[in-house]
């Protein structure tokens, strides 16, 4: 009587059993993409918000692109860029040894910062390392879509 029981109802337990799998897949997906939104200093509408292993800034509402430390390039998340800018990551990474170094994407124009201050200082703008001008800087809160010069060459 059960086996009969049971086969009537094969088509219902076996939806089930997939939903409570797609649940379980829908609850672990929604962990790993958790957003957490950290406050900048004094600064009550700039905040970093961080998705996965990328930091993207928020002023005021407006997000900017986001951006990755180098340390986490090939992990899940972190987009790698063409092999022209690795292999200039790479020569530069012979003489800048810096656990805050991070690289953002401008529109097609990959940049490579030290971010000594954290990925979105609203102190200076952060001088651009892969830049061939020496006057490259990139301010994630003033200017996040954007290079902006200064006045001379830094360093």
């Amino acid at each position: 009587m059960l086996g009969r029981f049971l086969s009537n109802r094969r088509p219902f337990v076996v939806c089930a059993i997939a939903a409570m799998l797609a649940a379980c897949h829908a609850t672990s997906h929604a962990t790993s993409e958790a957003v957490t939104i950290v406050p900048s200093g004094n600064h009550s509408g700039v905040y970093e918000v961080r998705r996965g292993v990328a930091s993207v800034c928020n002023v005021y509402g407006t997000l900017g692109p986001p951006s990755y430390l180098v340390s986490d390039m090939g992990k899940p998340g972190a987009p790698v860029p063409d092999s022209s800018d690795v292999t200039t990551l790479h020569k530069m990474l012979r003489y800048v040894h810096s656990a805050t170094l991070r690289y953002a994407f401008l529109g097609n124009e990959f940049i490579v910062y030290d971010a000594v201050n954290g990925p979105y200082s609203m102190e200076v703008p952060y001088a651009v390392l892969n830049e061939r001008s020496c006057n490259a800087m990139y301010a994630p809160v003033d200017r996040p879509d954007a290079l902006s010069a200064s006045t001379g060459c830094w360093g």
